[in-house]
C-alpha cells in the first residue's frame, strides 16, 4: 500500500500559511445564481426520521438560526428549499439528481436552481453526514450571497470503521458523580463523535485507573446461583441501565457500541477499587476469587445474562492473552452463550499475547462476524504506517503478525494505541492523520480503534493542577483533546478532507488573524513528539517510553519498576543507554551508533541520519514558536484556551529542541568513542549543555502550566515533574567531563608516551580542490610532531606532508593535500607522529588501513519513480521495475522485500540494469504477498531508499491472495 503526502511535508517544517490565503480558503464564492437573503428557509424532511438524521437536521437549523435565517418546515412559499432524505423517501419524488454511493453512511449534497439543495443520505447516518456538511459549509459562508457559496459533494467512507477506544473504568462505575452518570457527558462527548464522523465507540476494561484490571461481569450482572460474585443486585442493575442507555444515546447519533472484557477472574463481593491520587500502582489488593472449578460456569451464564440485557449491542469480545485463560475457555464460555442468545451479533478480539491459530479457530468456530484488533505499532503511534516489522527483537503480537494472511477468517480493527506516544500536550497534524488512515486498510483492513490520550486516565480535566494558572475552563478531557478527535474522524471519512475544515474550527475560537497562525503552529509542534518516539524507540510497551515525560537515556527495559515497599521507578540512565536505543523502523532512519559505524567504514546508508533527524525537530520547534508568537500579537479570541495551546506549543518545542540536541551530543560522543578525535567530544559536550537548557526550558514552561501531572504508567507518580526528571542529566554531563580529563591518558603505555591520533575522514572531495584533513594527538609532550602521508588516486607511493598545531586546546593539527593531487578516484592517507628522544611515536597504520576519500565532480543524488504491476499477481514470483538516474551514474539499484507476516525479516536483491536508467528484478512471491521498497546508490557513494518514509508509506504492497485447489 503506498500513500502520499500531497504537499510532500512530513518530518520537515511545513511553508507558513498566508493569512490572506487562509481567509480566501474560508470565503470561496461558486456560481452565479441567485444567493440567500435574511429570510425563511424551508426544510422539507419525511415525516418521521431516524434520530440520527434528526440530530443532523437540527444541527443545521441551528446554523441557519445563527444565520440569521428563520426556519420553518416544509412551507412552500420560501425563497429557499432545502430537502433533507434517505434514498427512496418520498419527499424526493420530485427532487431528481445526484444520488448517493450504496455503500452505508454515505450522501449527496446537490444545488438546484432555483434557491434548492437536496441532502440525500444512502442510509439514516449518510443523511446526518450530509446535514452536517451543510451545516458546516453554512458556517463557513458569509455575506449576503450564502447560497452561491455551497458546493455539491458526493460522499462515501473511506474506512469503515473509525472508532475511539473508551476504558470503563472501576472509579466511574463507583462514583455516582462521575462521568459514567453523567448525561452532560456523553451528550457532549457523542455529539463530538457524530461531528467528526467517528461511527463506533469502542468500550475495554473495566479499568482500575490505579492500573489494575476487574472482571466487567461483576459489575453489571448478579447469577443468584453465584450471589457471592460482584456488586449485588441492585448495584448491577443500576450499572447496566446506564450501559443500556449509553448505547441508545449513541445509536441516536449513528455510533455503534462494542464492548469487550479484559479479565476472566471474578471477584468475591465488589471490586476493592484503588484511591486516585493515593493507591500506588499496581498496589496489591485485599481481593478474593471465584475458585477455578466454578469460574467456568460462572462466566458462560454472566456472558448469556449480559447479552440478554443490552440487545443492542453491536459487538462483543473478550481479551484472550493477558485474561488469565487460554483460548478453549471462551470457547466453553462466551462462544457458547453466544450462540444461543445473540446468533447475529459481532465477535471481536485483541490479539495481544495470544496464538494466531488459536484465535482463527475461535473465529471460525462461533460463525459469526469475527472481527480482531491487532495493534498498529505495539502500543504506541509514532509513524503513520505499520512499522514493528521483522528484522529486529519486537514481541510478534506487538504487531500484526500473520492476520493478513489468507484465508482470512477474519476483519481487521487496527488499534492504534496513540496514548503510549501522546499523554497530555495538545496534538493535531492532518497530513499524518491522512497517512495512518490510509494505512488501515493494509491486509483488508475496516477501520480502526484509537485510544486518545487520556485512555488511562480520569475523564474529568486532571492535568490543570497549578492554582496560579487558570486553565480549568474545560469540565471534560475531550473538551481539550477537540482537534485530535476532529483530525482523526474526519480523514478516517475521507482522506481528502479539505482543510477548510481546519481552518474553519481555529477560526471560530480564536478569530479569522489568529486563527491560522495557531493552526499552523501546532502542526508544527505536532511534528515533534511522533518523531522523537519513532526515532529514540526505548520499547513497544506503554510503560517503556513516554516520549512527552523523559529524557530518553533509558535503554529498552531499564526503567523497568523495582521494589522498594511499592513499586516505584528509579531515577537514572545514562548517555551509553541513549546510544542503546534504535529507530521504530531501522529501514528508514539510522540510530547514531549505526550511522557512525557505516560513516567510519565509508559505507554508503539510505537511512535518514540522526543529524537529519536533529535538524528536523529544531526546525519544527523553531517554526511552531515563531508561528506562535505571531499568534499572539494578533490579539486571539479565546484567549485562555489560546494560552493553555500556547503553553503546550512552548513546551514541545523545547522538547524538540532537547532532543534535537541530545541526538546530536549523543552522535558526536559515538565518534569520539570510535575514533577519539578530540573535537568531536567537545562538541559532545556542547549539544549536552545546550540539551540541558532545553530541558530547563521544558521544565519552566510545563510545570508552570501544569503543577504536576499524574503519570502512572511509565512514569509511575502521581505529581510528576519535568524538573525532577531532568537533575539527572547532569549525571550524563560528567560522565563527558570525565572522558576529557581522560583524554591525554590515551597516550600512555607502561614505559613513555606514545601517539593517539584520531580523525574522522571526510565523505567525499571536489575535483582539483585542495583537501583540508584534521586530527587531533593526544599524549603530545616535547617535540612531538604530526605528519600526513597521502596517495593521490591512480598514484604509487605516498607523499608526506608535515602538519601544524591548529589548537592547542582541542589538540588538533591541520594538513593539506594540494589540488593537483585530488583527481577522480580514491585518495588514500595516513598519519604518524615523531618526538624527540625519550618522547614517543606511533601512527594510524599501526591500527588500521590508511583511510580514503571518494574524489567526486560536484553534488549527486539518485532519484527513483517506480508503479507498482498491476495485479493479481497470483504466482510464485514477480517482477519489478525501478526507473533510477543520477547526474554521475548510477552503481547499484537493489529491491528490499519481505513476506508480508510482520515477523518475516527483509532480504534484498541486486536488479539487473536494462538500460535507458531501468532496472529489474524478478522477486519471489508467495500467497502471503510481500512488502518491498528500493535503495539505489550512485557513483559518488550516495545512497537514496525509495519511497521515503517522511513523504509517505516507505514500502509497496502486494497483498496476499488464498489458494485455491488445483483443478485435476
Amino acid at each position: 500500500m503506498r500513500t502520499r503526502n500531497r504537499k510532500g511535508q512530513a518530518w520537515t517544517t511545513g511553508a507558513r500559511l498566508p493569512l490572506k490565503l487562509a481567509m480566501a480558503v474560508l470565503l470561496l464564492s461558486f456560481g452565479s445564481r441567485a444567493g440567500w437573503a435574511a429570510g425563511d428557509v424551508a426544510l422539507v424532511v419525511a415525516k418521521r426520521n431516524h434520530p440520527a438524521a434528526e440530530f443532523g437536521i437540527r444541527q443545521l437549523r441551528e446554523a441557519l438560526n445563527a444565520k440569521g435565517f428563520r426556519v420553518v418546515n416544509n412551507g412552500r412559499s420560501a425563497a429557499i428549499r432545502i430537502v433533507l432524505a434517505e434514498r427512496g423517501d418520498s419527499v424526493l419524488n420530485n427532487e431528481p439528481g445526484q444520488q448517493p454511493p450504496d455503500t452505508p453512511e454515505s450522501y449527496t449534497v446537490a444545488t438546484k436552481a432555483p434557491g434548492t439543495v437536496v441532502v440525500e443520505g444512502s442510509d439514516a447516518s449518510g443523511l446526518m453526514y450530509g446535514a452536517l456538511d451543510l451545516t458546516e459549509q453554512i458556517t463557513w459562508a458569509s455575506g449576503d450571497r450564502l447560497f452561491e457559496q455551497i458546493v455539491s459533494q458526493r460522499k462515501s467512507p473511506f474506512l469503515s470503521v473509525r472508532g475511539i477506544n473508551m476504558l470503563l473504568t472501576a472509579q466511574g462505575f463507583d462514583d455516582p458523580n462521575s462521568w459514567y452518570w453523567s448525561d452532560s457527558f456523553w451528550e457532549g462527548f457523542l455529539d463530538m463523535m457524530a461531528r467528526t464522523r467517528h461511527n463506533f465507540l469502542d468500550f475495554h476494561g473495566p479499568f482500575d485507573v490505579t492500573l489494575n484490571w476487574p472482571n466487567a461481569f461483576s459489575y453489571f450482572v448478579y447469577l443468584p446461583d453465584f450471589a457471592e460474585v460482584g456488586v449485588g443486585p441492585e448495584r448491577a442493575a443500576k450499572d447496566l441501565a446506564q450501559f443500556r442507555h449509553i448505547i441508545e444515546m449513541a445509536g441516536n447519533r449513528g455510533i455503534k457500541v462494542g464492548f469487550m472484557n479484559y479479565t476472566a477472574a471474578a471477584p468475591i463481593g465488589p471490586w476493592n477499587t484503588g484511591r486516585w491520587g493515593e493507591t500506588q500502582p499496581f498496589d496489591d489488593r485485599s481481593q478474593k476469587y471465584l475458585a477455578a472449578p466454578r469460574l467456568e460456569a460462572y462466566t458462560y451464564e454472566a456472558v448469556a445474562a449480559f447479552l440478554k440485557a443490552v440487545p443492542d449491542l453491536w459487538m462483543f469480545g473478550f481479551r484472550v492473552g493477558e485474561s488469565g485463560q487460554p483460548e478453549d475457555f471462551y470457547k466453553k464460555t462466551y462462544l457458547r452463550a453466544v450462540q444461543e442468545v445473540s446468533p447475529g451479533l459481532n465477535l471481536y478480539a485483541r490479539t495481544w499475547v495470544a496464538d494466531p491459530k488459536k484465535v482463527r479457530e475461535i473465529a471460525v468456530l462461533c460463525k459469526h462476524h469475527f472481527f480482531i484488533e491487532p495493534k498498529f505499532n505495539g502500543e504506541h503511534l509514532g509513524l503513520p504506517y505499520q512499522a514493528a516489522l521483522g528484522g529486529r527483537f519486537y514481541p510478534p503480537s506487538g504487531s500484526y503478525e500473520d492476520y493478513t494472511d489468507y484465508p482470512r477468517d477474519v476483519s481487521i480493527i487496527w488499534q492504534i494505541r496513540a496514548s503510549g506516544t501522546h499523554r497530555v500536550f495538545h496534538w493535531g497534524w492532518p497530513e499524518f492523520a491522512r497517512r495512518t488512515m490510509q494505512s488501515c486498510k493494509l491486509g483488508g483492513g475496516a477501520g480502526f480503534s484509537m485510544e486518545p490520550p487520556n485512555t488511562y486516565s480520569p475523564q474529568t480535566d486532571y492535568l490543570h493542577n497549578n492554582k496560579e494558572i487558570d486553565h480549568n475552563f474545560y469540565c471534560w478531557i475531550y473538551e481539550r483533546q477537540w482537534f485530535w478527535y476532529l483530525v482523526w474522524g474526519r480523514t478516517a471519512y475521507d482522506p481528502e478532507v479539505s482543510d477548510r475544515v481546519w481552518l474553519g474550527e481555529f477560526n471560530r475560537r480564536f478569530g479569522a488573524q489568529a486563527g491560522p497562525l495557531v493552526y499552523q503552529a501546532l502542526v508544527e509542534s505536532s511534528k515533534i513528539v511522533p518523531l522523537i518516539y519513532s526515532y529514540h524507540n526505548q520499547g513497544l510497551d506503554h510503560m517503556s517510553m513516554a516520549p512527552e515525560f523523559e529524557a530518553g537515556d533509558h535503554g529498552p527495559g531499564a526503567r523497568a519498576p523495582i521494589w522498594q515497599g511499592k513499586y516505584r521507578v528509579p531515577f537514572g540512565g545514562n548517555t551509553d543507554e541513549f546510544l542503546s536505543v534504535e529507530p521504530l523502523d531501522r529501514t528508514a532512519m539510522a540510530d547514531p551508533a549505526r550511522y557512525v559505524e557505516a560513516r567510519l567504514k565509508a559505507q554508503p546508508m539510505g537511512q535518514v541520519s540522526p543529524f537529519e533527524v536533529a535538524k528536523d525537530l529544531s526546525a519544527a520547534a523553531n517554526e511552531s514558536d515563531q508561528l506562535i508568537a505571531q499568534a499572539a500579537g494578533d490579539h486571539p479570541l479565546g484567549q485562555k484556551e489560546f494560552d493553555c495551546i500556547r503553553m503546550d506549543i512552548n513546551a514541545v518545542a523545547a522538547l524538540g529542541r532537547y532532543y534535537g540536541n541530545r541526538i546530536t551530543s549523543a552522535t558526536h560522543l559515538a565518534f569520539y568513542q570510535q575514533t577519539f578525535y578530540h573535537p568531536e567530544l567537545t562538541a559532545a559536550r556542547e549539544s549536552l549543555n545546550q540539551a540541558i537548557l532545553d530541558w530547563d526550558h521544558l521544565a519552566d514552561v510545563a510545570d508552570k502550566h501544569f503543577g504536576y501531572v499524574p503519570e502512572l504508567v511509565r512514569m509511575r507518580v502521581y505529581q510528576f515533574r519535568w524538573r525532577e526528571e531532568g537533575r539527572t542529566l547532569g549525571t550524563d554531563l560528567e560522565d563527558i567531563n570525565r572522558l576529557e580529563a581522560n583524554f591525554v591518558s590515551q597516550g600512555w603505555d607502561t614505559y613513555h608516551w606514545k601517539a593517539s591520533i584520531g580523525h574522522i575522514p571526510p565523505q567525499t572531495a571536489g575535483v582539483k580542490e585542495p583537501v583540508v584533513l584534521k586530527a587531533s594527538l593526544a599524549g603530545v609532550s616535547g617535540d612531538m610532531r604530526l605528519f600526513l602521508f597521502y596517495q593521490k588516486p591512480g598514484g604509487n607511493g605516498y607523499v608526506k606532508v608535515p602538519m601544524t598545531l591548529e589548537s592547542s586546546l582541542e589538540h588538533t593539527w591541520t594538513g593539506e593535500i594540494p589540488s593537483a593531487a585530488v583527481t577522480p578516484g580514491i585518495l588514500r592517507y595516513y598519519f604518524e607522529a615523531y618526538g624527540g628522544v625519550g618522547t614517543g611515536y606511533g601512527g594510524t597504520l599501526d591500527i588500521r588501513e590508511p583511510y580514503f576519500v571518494r574524489v567526486v565532480e560536484g553534488p549527486s543524488q539518485p532519484i527513483l519513480t517506480h508503479t507498482q504491476p498491476a495485479g493479481p499477481n497470483h504466482s510464485d514470483k514477480v517482477s519489478l521495475t525501478v526507473q533510477a538516474q543520477s547526474n554521475v551514474g548510477i552503481e547499484t539499484v537493489r529491491v528490499h522485500y519481505k513476506r508480508l507476516p510482520a515477523y518475516h525479516g527483509w532480504l534484498s536483491i541486486d536488479m539487473q540494469n536494462n538500460g535507458h536508467n531501468e532496472y529489474s528484478a524478478d522477486v519471489p512471491l508467495t500467497s502471503e504477498g510481500i512488502l518491498y521498497y528500493f535503495e539505489a546508490i550512485d557513483k559518488n557513494g550516495n545512497d537514496k531508499h525509495y519511497p521515503d518514509f517522511r513523504k509517505e508509506t516507505p514500502y509497496f504492497v502486494i497483498d496476499g491472495w488464498e489458494e485455491r485447489p488445483s483443478q485435476q
